[in-house]
Formats: C-alpha cells, sequence, structure tokens
C-alpha cells in the first residue's frame, strides 16, 4: 500500500534588502527561543486564516522589523522542506521586500537582533541551506539583474501605521 506525503503551504519567507549605492545588503533576525535560539533567519511566518501570501509577507515583515516595503516582489521562487513531525513537504513562497535604507529597524520579542550584511556574510550567517539559496538566487535575479515588471505586487501602507507589537 502506498503512502503518499502531503503537500502544505502555510508560512510566507521574505528577504529584506536594503540598497547602498550599488550594493545590496540584506536583513537577518537573531531568533529568541525555542529551537532556533541564537540562529541568523530570513524573515518568516505563518499565513493567517483567510490572509494572502503576499499579505502574509508585508504583515510578518512589520511585525518583525516594524518595516514596511517600499517595494515588493514575488521572488519567483519557493523554499521547500520536509517536516518529519508533520509528515509534510512544506513549500514556502519566497518574496523580496526592498527597504528604505533611511529607516531603523525596531525587532519584535521572537528576535534579539538583526544584521544588514552584504551577499557573502548572509549566506556565511543564516541556519538553512534553503536559505543560503535563496538568498543567492535573489542576488542573481533582483540585484544583479532588474526583476521583472510582472513579479511586482503594489502595495499602498500608510506611512504612519504603528507596528502591530508593543516593546
Amino acid at each position: 500500500m502506498l503512502h503518499y506525503v502531503s503537500m502544505r503551504c502555510y508560512s510566507v519567507s521574505v528577504v529584506p534588502i536594503r540598497k547602498e549605492g550599488s550594493e545590496a545588503l540584506y536583513l537577518l533576525l537573531r531568533r529568541r527561543g525555542g529551537a532556533l535560539d541564537g540562529s541568523w533567519c530570513l524573515i518568516s511566518g505563518c499565513i493567517e486564516l483567510g490572509e494572502t501570501a503576499w499579505r502574509a509577507a508585508v504583515r510578518e515583515l512589520k511585525e518583525e522589523t516594524g518595516l514596511n516595503p517600499i517595494e515588493l516582489y514575488s521572488a519567483d521562487t519557493c523554499d521547500q522542506f520536509y517536516d518529519f513531525g508533520k509528515e509534510i513537504v512544506s513549500i514556502i513562497p519566497a518574496f523580496v521586500a526592498l527597504l528604505d535604507p533611511s529607516k531603523e529597524v525596531v525587532v519584535d520579542e521572537e528576535h534579539s537582533d538583526h544584521r544588514w550584511c552584504t551577499l557573502q556574510e548572509a549566506q556565511d550567517l543564516v541556519a538553512f541551506g534553503g536559505q543560503r539559496n535563496l538568498i543567492k538566487f535573489v542576488q542573481q535575479e533582483f540585484v544583479d539583474r532588474q526583476p521583472l515588471k510582472t513579479l511586482r505586487i503594489p502595495v499602498v501602507i500608510p506611512e504612519d501605521e504603528p507596528p502591530p507589537f508593543s516593546r
């Protein structure tokens, strides 16, 4: 008898970038608590009931950093991994968020620190191979090349909107 592994999309991943001249810097957050305590990671989080993946990406970015994207793109790729505890293959849509370099990062309670990194630093620091591959892909398709206009997601967010968490 065959046993099928389910495929699920329940979370998103966001690659936050700010440009300084011709160089792109990647924002990583250091996890606080849990199994990933101390690990450097990209922005990620669950898609809430009734929420689209891209709206979840914008919400998670705001919750975890206090920032809104000035531009948002579908990364045109997904991260994936086998979750042996849930017996599922998780498919995670990825997004690229271009951020205003003048805005300050305010990390939430799930994180203890943040760091702007070069491509090499980001690849050296992230905990997962899938995230290293994603950062490299984003560098090739969104930094080294002009991103396709069809991948841009129009997002309008009020500038004075407060972060959804309090410190």
